[in-house]
């Protein structure tokens, strides 16, 4: 097991053991009977994706975020061994062990990036084509019951030009279930983002069960963009492998505050 399915099987164990079940094994989809809409009763463990407060995605309307002066995050990713996952849901690349974001005096290390489509996140009641994933981890801040111990930064992606950053590992992507991928490259997450990183922030839940409130969400303003043929390749391995589509419904906002970053003097 390599560093990074250690962590990570290691965290799910502990979310369980939190909400009180055993349920890593309980199967659910994108639609029909183990869809969204039941996620909730497909085992007590997903309680949250029903009953939960603060729950991802949303739409972010934008005549109604709140501007902030905050902190900015910063970025330390390293070039890693492309390791690609196709786990039935999503397809990802598991990142290794020294790759960090500096946020809110933390230190989260990127555990893997993965992809949606069509988005998760709506702006202005409008999906994009695709959405990517970054999903990072502060251990200290999770062990010490802290809020936000996950991070996730969001990217949203539009159909245009091809994106010659993922085309490295694109042609790589495992096309069955439970099937992996190592390629001979190495591939830094740092060169898909685009140069403005601002972010939109709020306050979720991981978007696929249980559903895990607490998460700290990062969807950056500015978007990238991907080629039709990289788009309709990513669906066409989905559904041969998953489903027609991977996203999540928006979630009610139950009054939490959007904020738009505006940077720090």
């Amino acid at each position: 097991m390599n560093g990074w399915r250690a962590k990570l099987t290691l965290f799910l164990m502990l979310i369980l053991i939190a909400v009180g079940g055993q349920a890593a094994d309980v199967a659910w989809n994108y639609s029909g009977n183990l869809g969204p809409d039941n996620w909730g009763s497909l085992d007590p463990s997903f309680a949250l994706c029903d009953d939960g407060q603060s729950q991802s995605p949303i739409d972010i309307a934008t005549f109604n975020v709140d501007e902030q002066v905050v902190a900015q995050f910063e970025l330390n990713y390293q070039n890693a061994p492309a390791l690609l996952l196709n786990n039935g849901h999503t397809i990802e690349m598991e990142y290794e062990t020294g790759s960090f974001m500096e946020f809110n005096e933390n230190l989260y290390e990127l555990l893997q990036f993965h992809f949606h489509a069509p988005s998760e996140h709506t702006i202005n009641g409008q999906p994009f084509a695709m959405e990517m994933h970054l999903v990072h981890l502060c251990g200290r801040c999770f062990f010490a019951g802290q809020n936000d111990a996950i991070v996730v930064l969001g990217l949203l992606i539009e159909e245009g030009p091809t994106n010659q950053d993922l085309a490295s590992i694109w042609t790589g992507l495992p096309g069955t279930a439970g099937e992996e991928v190592h390629l001979e490259s190495t591939f830094n997450a740092l060169s898909v983002l685009p140069d403005d990183l601002t972010t939109y922030r709020y306050n979720g839940s991981l978007t696929t069960p249980p559903c895990t409130e607490g998460v700290g969400w990062l969807l950056l303003r500015e978007t990238i963009t991907m080629s039709a043929s990289q788009i309709n390749f990513f669906k066409t391995l989905l559904s041969n492998s998953c489903c027609d589509f991977n996203n999540r419904p928006v979630q009610p906002l139950n009054g939490r505050v959007v904020t738009l970053d505006v940077g720090m003097d």
